[in-house]
């Protein structure tokens, strides 16, 4: 069992509000001998303050909470390391939820943060779900819970870390049109998404400044994972593009594999372009074209803004954008 305070005063024959001030280091009259009497008790019965029951007499307990939807996505993996850092370094603990992209648990751990009483929460939605699309930012709104969204800068409320996923999905296309494809297709993260939207819009422009003509037979509407991929892959008709733009570097991933089993050599046959730039991105063979995001840092920084939000409940909303990078390796190559 625990022991408490009362513990203390009754092996050492004194009061609880003493031990409490003795404990505590509370400047008070008390002789030396009873100091040590106590110090030495709470030392040889392993007295273990009580963290909770102070943050509650404080009003705070220094605790956020991460909402991801798949922990072994190594995109969300190193976003929450990131956050960790930044909680660490700053003296914060944190939460880490896993929503396993199903809705009703992603809003169940949010009923649940709001109970355990953390002081804020970083949200990355669930992927799975368009119907149930912002029911978790209003349910953060209704508690009154200090958040910072992931990619979700439509939010009228909670301040965001976000790719500038627009020109990423863009640049990503232009690479491929300059390297002299022009028949290339695309698979998608979920459209409800404003992340997955984004990208797409940005292939749809770059094509269509190009003079490459949009085919939406060549055109798959994925949801991130690797499984899903892999189907949306097998499905399409490779004899209609020479390239792909995918949207996360876990459904490119996907592509080579299903390229290798349709008889395709990758980057010699088809050309595959990822996104995230994960750390499975430079170990492949061949190793991934992707667009590259600091991923670390936006966790670090999604941390620290929610810091701040608690400090500063009322100042102006923060959307931070970070612009992608094209990272060149060798699963893309000239249209032969």
């Amino acid at each position: 069992m625990r022991v408490t305070m009362k513990d203390i005063a009754e092996a050492t024959g004194t009061s609880v509000p003493t031990v409490s001030l003795i404990l505590n280091g509370k400047p008070f009259r008390v002789s030396e001998e009873t100091r040590q009497k106590v110090l030495r008790a709470a030392e040889d019965m392993h007295y273990v303050r009580n963290q909770a029951a102070s943050d509650l007499r404080k009003g705070s307990n220094n605790t956020m909470a991460l909402i991801v939807p798949d922990i072994s996505n190594d995109f969300y993996a190193t976003f929450a390391k990131g956050v960790e850092r930044a909680c660490h370094e700053a003296g914060w603990s944190l939460i880490l939820n896993d929503s396993d992209n199903q809705p009703d648990r992603e809003s169940g751990y949010i009923e649940l943060m709001y109970q355990k009483n953390v002081e804020g929460v970083i949200l990355a939605r669930t992927t799975s779900d368009k119907s149930r699309d912002a029911v978790c930012v209003d349910i953060l709104k209704e508690r009154s819970m200090p958040h910072v969204l992931l990619d979700f800068t439509s939010a009228d409320s909670g301040d965001v870390v976000a790719g500038n996923h627009l020109f990423g999905g863009r640049t990503a296309t232009e690479y491929l049109i300059r390297l002299g494809h022009r028949h290339i297709a695309c698979i998608t993260g979920p459209l409800f998404l404003e992340g997955a939207r984004s990208r797409f819009e940005g292939y749809r422009q770059a094509l269509e400044e190009n003079g490459a003509k949009y085919n939406s037979s060549i055109v798959r509407e994925g949801d991130y994972t690797y499984e899903t991929a892999l189907n949306l892959a097998r499905m399409m008709n490779w004899g209609d593009f020479t390239a792909v733009v995918a949207a996360n570097d876990l459904t490119a991933l996907a592509v080579c594999k299903v390229a290798a089993e349709m008889g395709y050599r990758v980057p010699d046959d088809r050309s595959v372009i990822g996104y995230d730039d994960v750390l499975f991105a430079g170990l492949m063979n061949p190793e991934l074209t992707t667009m590259g995001q600091p991923t670390r840092q936006m966790g670090a920084d999604a941390a620290k803004m929610l810091m701040d939000r608690i400090d500063h409940p009322n100042r102006k909303r923060e959307v931070k954008t970070y612009t992608p990078q094209l990272i060149v390796r060798s699963s893309t190559a000239p249209l032969r």
